[in-house]
């Protein structure tokens, strides 16, 4: 198995010499000290798909501090649209849309998950780290999951959190990996979180497909804080495998040449990738692929869906069917 401190890195930063990982979840800081919140695609040329999530300012009720300098947090949910309104954009000829971007050029310091878990893990600083720590060895004990293979991500990679109140944000590597937290939370039922309201102005999902979401959402309490775990396969540079690709996003293999509206039944022939950022797996004369994480559950447990979607056809003629785009506002998703 990987481990992610033997993923490629990269260099950036117009020639410096030291080189850095950059994985989903992963953090930039720009010229201005903004924090912008790294997507797990590969980047267009010259920047990394990426949204700016908090920036100083002087507020002095913002709970989010570092070095006695206020941030506030721009985006409160994760639509397609809010996480596009404070940051540059760019046409992705990928797949015909507008996308969040840093150039590399305005990239200051890049923030990685997994080094700063280490961190925490030998010095941690204050009762949240102490949490993350508790929490890490239990499932250990309970799962066999080794600590290498977690990260944090959020305002406590940022330096930004606030010990009381701040959520723990966690990023867990490998496929296997996350299978097993993926059973392993369902088993120990904590408390879900949902943001309902936020999730059907994007979705219309029915009753039984809710009842998978709900019961195996991945942000849960866990001693009066709130954890969520997001599960990852390699990095942007070096991402998941998607079996129908045979690869994934990369130039030659994903460049769209038609987009429209779909409306069908999808057979699921394997549900291998469902969990892992971004849920992408087989469905008979398909790639059914999703940049939104939450709906991982949904694909993770079904054998069968009906959507109303938007299909595109590769250059390869793989047809990829998108479920939760900007430039389908309303994606409905039954059982069969």
């Amino acid at each position: 198995m990987i481990v992610p401190e033997n993923l490629g890195l990269y260099q950036i930063m117009g020639g410096e010499s030291e080189n850095y990982r950059i994985f989903h979840g992963s953090l930039v800081l720009d010229k201005n000290s903004s924090i912008y919140s790294v997507i797990g695609i590969p980047p267009l040329p010259g920047t990394i798909i990426a949204f700016k999530k908090y920036q100083l300012c002087n507020n002095d009720e913002s709970i989010w501090a570092r070095y006695n300098r206020r941030y506030c947090r721009l985006v409160h949910d994760y639509t397609q649209y809010s996480i596009l309104t404070h940051t540059s954009t760019m046409l992705d000829p990928r797949f015909y849309t507008e996308v969040p971007v840093i150039s590399t050029i305005d990239a200051r310091r890049m923030l990685d998950p997994f080094r700063k878990l280490k961190k925490i893990m030998v010095h941690p600083e204050d009762s949240l780290h102490f949490k993350i720590i508790d929490f890490l060895n239990k499932t250990k004990r309970e799962t066999g999951i080794e600590l290498e293979f977690w990260g944090v991500t959020g305002s406590i990679l940022a330096d930004i959190h606030n010990p009381d109140i701040s959520d723990i944000d966690l990023i867990l590597f490998g496929e296997e990996n996350s299978e097993i937290i993926f059973e392993y939370l369902k088993r120990r039922r904590f408390r879900r979180i949902i943001n309902w309201e936020n999730l059907q102005s994007r979705y219309e999902i029915d009753p039984k497909l809710l009842k998978l979401l709900s019961e195996g959402r991945s942000r849960f309490m866990w001693k009066d804080s709130k954890f969520s775990i997001t599960f990852i396969e390699g990095n942007i540079y070096r991402p998941k495998y998607c079996r129908t690709l045979q690869g994934f996003l990369s130039w030659d293999n994903l460049i769209l040449k038609e987009l429209r509206r779909f409306r069908s039944t999808i057979k699921i022939d394997s549900t291998n990738g469902a969990l892992t950022y971004p849920p992408c797996i087989d469905a008979n004369d398909y790639l059914l692929l999703s940049f939104d994480h939450i709906l991982a559950p949904i694909l993770y447990g079904s054998k069968c869906l009906r959507v109303d979607a938007l299909v595109g056809r590769t250059i390869d003629d793989i047809e990829i069917v998108f479920l939760g785009v900007k430039e389908n506002r309303l994606t409905r998703i039954k059982t069969c």
